[in-house]
C-alpha cells in the first residue's frame, strides 16, 4: 500500500503542476489526496477481509480508488483498479484485491 501511495503522490505532483497550479496549491492537493487514498485503501482492505463480504461496498470502494488514482495522474494503477472492479463484479472474489493490497 505504501508503495502505491508514494508512487501516486509522485505522479500527482507532476499532474497538478502541469495544470499550472502554484506550489502551495499542489501541496494542499497532495495532502488531501494522500489522506483520501490512504483512507480508501484501508477501507477496501477491511471490506475485502470481512466475512461476509459486502459486495456493493467493495465495488464502490474499487470504483472510488480507480477514480482517485486517475485524478491524481496514476493512470496505470487506476487501470489496475478498473480491471479489479470489473473482475470483482463478475466473480465476487476478493483474493486478487487482497493480493494487490499486500504487494503494494
Amino acid at each position: 500500500m505504501e508503495q502505491l501511495i508514494t508512487e501516486t503522490l509522485g505522479y500527482a505532483r507532476d499532474h497538478f503542476t502541469a495544470f499550472g497550479l502554484e506550489t502551495a496549491q499542489v501541496d494542499a492537493l497532495l495532502v488531501a489526496g494522500e489522506r483520501d487514498l490512504r483512507k480508501e485503501l484501508l477501507q477496501l482492505k477491511a471490506l475485502a477481509e470481512a466475512v461476509p463480504t459486502d459486495n456493493d461496498k467493495v465495488a464502490q470502494s474499487l470504483h472510488a480508488l480507480k477514480g482517485l488514482l486517475m485524478n491524481m495522474g496514476n493512470n496505470s494503477a487506476g487501470q489496475v483498479f478498473a480491471e479489479l472492479e470489473t473482475a470483482f463484479k463478475a466473480t465476487r472474489e476478493v483474493a486478487g484485491i487482497l493480493a494487490l493490497l499486500a504487494a503494494g
